[in-house]
């Protein structure tokens, strides 16, 4: 278990999904000294509820009551990929309000020590964070996926399940990359980009772009 807190520290989560219930059980199996306090989340239907024994507590105008009551840390659990403004987006409203945004890693996942890291990451179970990379803030590097040495990702990156990035690569922000998807050396993708699942991506990708096939082609 990881002991990055010397004692119980109070965290509130954002997002009531699929991918709300992946975070909570890394915080609950590796990070014993976190108490999730609870969910925000924007659908009203949910507050009430529970997702894996933990409350949803309201929208989001509960967050800056939270921060009053004496809760700091928070994490974005929102997986989405086809609109990631959204986490942009709640990523600096937790920011304004004055709260610490956590780095999670689940235990099998391999991290090598030289690796420069921002806030708000997720790196999930098997998945490869190689020597000399450096990420930004509110990423996620689902299961599986395999960051090589020497690649770059700005804020905001979603990294899927199984997805290759290899060597000296540089990705923007606000981009996301398909299941199975894989990046060859040397290449650079600029913000906004979507690549499809599967796809392979050969060649530099400019902003604002969806790319997908073998090798992947702009659509």
């Amino acid at each position: 278990m990881k002991s990055q807190y010397n004692e119980t520290t109070d965290i509130i989560l954002v997002g009531a999904g699929g991918h709300a219930k992946v975070v909570i059980h890394i915080i609950k199996k590796y990070y014993g000294s976190l108490n999730i306090v609870g969910i925000i989340d924007k659908d009203p239907a949910k507050e009430g509820k529970f997702v894996e024994g933990v409350p949803v507590l309201g929208s989001d105008e509960k967050l800056a009551e939270l921060y009053i009551s004496g809760v700091r840390k928070a994490f974005i659990a929102v997986g989405l990929y086809n609109d990631l403004e959204i986490r942009k987006k709640l990523y600096d409203t937790l920011v304004d309000l004055g709260y610490e945004l956590i780095n999670l890693e689940h235990d099998s996942c391999i991290i090598e020590n030289d690796r420069n890291m921002g806030n708000g990451n997720i790196i999930m179970a098997n998945a490869v964070l190689n020597t000399g990379s450096k990420i930004g803030s509110n990423c996620i590097l689902n299961t599986g996926s395999i960051v090589e040495h020497d690649t770059i990702l700005g804020d905001n990156v979603h990294i899927a399940p199984g997805a290759i990035i290899c060597g000296g690569v540089q990705i923007g922000d606000n981009c996301f990359l398909g299941a199975g998807s894989t990046v060859v050396q040397g290449v650079k993708i600029g913000n906004n980009v979507i690549v499809g699942a599967g796809s392979v991506v050969i060649k530099d990708v400019p902003p604002y772009t969806k790319v997908v096939g073998v090798p992947a082609r702009i659509i």
